[in-house]
C-alpha cells in the first residue's frame, strides 16, 4: 500500500490530516471454496449445507438442489432450538450478458404476479467489489441481498434484515454483519492470474542477483524484452511486494505495451492493492495511465469507477454526520501542540541559518524583535504547532477505533503516530489516512472527510535564540538547517 501516514502528511503540509465483536460466538470457522474463489467466517456449531446438482428431469423445487442457472449454493444454518434460527446463504449464479444487477433483482425477486418485491436499493462494497444491496419484501420479513458480478457470474449473499418473528434478531444481525464483512475473494482453480513465467517464491531470499546492474545493462542496450523478463523474475522472488509489481507495469509502459501494464494493475487489484492516484505518487507513468481512456474502458477501470462511486457516497454520509455533530462533540477549532517538533527525527538545538529570517515577539506576532542572519548559528529552543483539528472517518474497524465514528487528528508525534481527539479525550495512535479507501480494510481504514483544498495547513512557530541572546518567534522552518537528528 501507498497510503499517506501522519508523518508524510506533516512533511508535505504539516497536516495529520473487523470484525464486529457484538454477539459473536466464542469461535469461528472458515469456509473456503476454491472452485468459485471465495471464503468467509461462520459461527462454530452452525451447519454448512451445500445444495446438490439437479438431476435431469427433476423439478428445481425438489429438495436441496441447485436451481437452473445456479452454479453453487451454500447455506449456513443455526442448529434447531430457536424460534427463528439464524441463516446466511451464499449463491453463485450465471450472469446474463448486458443485464444490470438492478434488472436481475427485479426479475429474480418477484411475487406470483411477476411484480418486483425489491423495496430498496443502495450501493455498497462486498469483498472489495462495487456491489448493490437490495431490500426484498418477504411477506413476514424483509430479506437483505448483496450481489456483485465477477467473471460472468453473480455472487450473492442473503440474510434476514428484519422480522417480528425472531426474538434474537439483534444477535443474529451482528452475526450476519460479521459474516458479510469476512466474505473475501480468493484465487479460484479457474483463475490463473497474471503469467509471470514461473511460480512465486516469496522465500526469505527475495533478492535477484545483480538486478539493478542487469536492468541498467538492458536499458543501455534498449532490450525491452530483457527488462520485462528481469522484472518478472524480480516479482516472482517476492510476489507479496507491490512495489515490484509497479516496476513490472512501468517496464511494460516503457515498451509501449499499455494493455499488459493494465493487466499487471488488474492482478495487483486482485491481490488487494488500492489502484488510485495516491498509490502512484512515485510512479508518475502509472498515475497517468490510470487516468487515460484506455484504462477507464478496461474491466478494471469500470470496476474502480464503481468503487469510487460507493466511496463518494460514503464520504457524503460522513460529511452529513460531521455537520450534525453538536458543538460539544467537537474539539476546539484551534489546537496548539506546545513543544512539538513535527517530523521524523526532528530535534531542537544548534541550527544553521540558511536564509535571513525576521523574529517576532510571539507566534502570529507583528512586532519584530530581531533577526536570524544567514550563515550564523542559532539555537532552536522549542516550538508550537498551531493547527485546526482535521476530521477523519473510520471506515473499517481498527480497535480501539470502530467503523462509523469520526475522530479529529491533531499533531504528529513521530514514527507514524499522531495525537487525535475522540469523544472529548486526546489519545495517540499510528494513523494511516488517505483521501479515499476504495476497499476499506485493515490496510486502508481512515479517510479524510474534507477535500484537500478545505484542509488548513498547520503552522510551526519556533522560538529562536540568536548568538547575541535575542529570542523571537519564526514560522519559516525551511530557513534553518540541522533540524534533523538523523542526518
Amino acid at each position: 500500500m501507498n497510503n499517506l501516514n501522519c508523518s508524510a502528511l506533516l512533511l508535505l503540509a504539516f497536516a495529520c490530516a473487523p470484525s464486529l465483536p457484538a454477539a459473536q460466538p466464542g469461535e469461528w470457522r472458515t469456509y473456503h471454496n476454491e472452485k468459485f474463489g471465495y471464503e468467509l467466517q461462520y459461527p462454530a456449531g452452525w451447519n454448512v449445507i451445500e445444495a446438490r446438482p439437479r438431476p435431469d428431469g427433476t423439478s428445481h423445487w425438489a429438495g436441496n438442489v441447485l436451481s437452473p442457472g445456479v452454479f453453487q449454493k451454500v447455506t449456513f444454518e443455526e442448529p434447531e432450538g430457536k424460534l427463528w434460527p439464524g441463516e446466511f446463504i451464499v449463491l453463485v449464479r450465471e450472469h446474463v450478458e448486458g443485464q444490470t444487477l438492478d434488472e436481475w433483482a427485479d426479475t429474480n425477486f418477484t411475487d406470483v404476479y411477476d411484480e418486483s418485491l425489491v423495496i430498496g436499493v443502495q450501493d455498497t462494497i462486498l469483498a472489495g467489489r462495487a456491489a448493490r444491496q437490495f431490500s426484498v419484501f418477504g411477506f413476514d420479513h424483509t430479506g437483505i441481498v448483496v450481489a456483485f458480478v465477477r467473471d460472468r457470474k453473480i455472487y450473492e449473499i442473503s440474510y434476514t434484515g428484519s422480522t417480528p418473528n425472531d426474538p434474537d434478531l439483534a444477535e443474529h444481525g451482528s452475526i450476519y454483519e460479521y459474516m458479510k464483512q469476512s466474505f473475501q475473494l480468493v484465487p479460484s482453480i479457474d483463475e490463473s492470474g497474471f503469467d509471470l513465467g514461473g511460480p512465486c517464491d516469496d522465500s526469505e531470499d527475495s533478492s535477484l542477483s545483480n538486478f539493478d546492474a542487469k536492468i541498467r545493462d538492458a536499458v543501455q542496450r534498449g532490450d525491452q524484452r530483457q527488462m520485462i523478463d528481469l522484472h518478472k523474475q524480480y516479482v516472482r522472488a517476492m510476489c507479496s511486494n507491490h512495489y515490484r509489481w509497479y516496476g513490472l507495469a512501468e517496464a511494460y509502459l516503457g515498451a509501449d505495451r499499455s494493455g499488459m501494464a493494465i493487466q499487471v494493475l488488474h492482478e495487483l487489484h486482485r491481490r488487494g492493492a488500492e489502484i488510485k492516484p495516491s498509490t502512484f505518487r512515485d510512479q508518475k507513468n502509472l498515475a497517468t495511465l490510470i487516468e487515460m481512456p484506455e484504462f477507464q474502458r478496461s474491466e478494471l477501470g469500470r470496476e474502480l469507477h464503481g468503487l469510487r462511486m460507493v466511496a463518494a457516497q460514503r464520504k457524503e454520509s460522513y460529511r452529513a454526520q460531521l455537520e450534525a455533530l453538536d458543538v460539544f462533540a467537537r474539539p476546539p477549532q484551534r489546537y496548539v501542540a506546545e513543544g512539538a517538533c513535527p517530523f521524523e527525527c526532528c530535534s531542537y538545538g544548534e541550527w544553521e541559518v540558511l536564509e535571513t529570517t525576521l523574529l517576532y515577539d510571539a507566534p502570529f506576532g507583528t512586532v519584530v524583535v530581531g533577526s536570524a542572519v544567514k550563515g550564523h548559528k542559532v539555537r532552536g529552543v522549542t516550538g508550537d504547532v498551531h493547527l485546526r483539528p482535521a476530521p477523519v472517518a473510520v471506515v473499517h474497524d481498527r480497535p480501539p477505533l470502530v467503523l462509523g465514528e469520526i475522530i479529529f487528528v491533531l499533531d504528529y508525534l513521530g514514527e507514524g503516530f499522531c495525537r487525535y481527539w475522540r469523544n472529548g479525550e486526546i489519545a495517540e495512535e499510528e494513523l494511516w489516512i488517505d483521501d479515499v479507501c476504495l476497499r476499506p480494510s485493515r490496510d486502508c481504514w481512515a479517510e479524510h472527510i474534507q477535500d484537500p483544498g478545505d484542509r488548513q495547513e498547520p503552522q510551526w512557530w519556533i522560538l529562536i535564540e540568536t548568538d547575541e541572546g535575542v529570542r523571537g518567534w519564526a514560522n519559516r522552518s525551511e530557513h534553518f538547517g540541522n533540524k534533523d537528528a538523523c542526518g
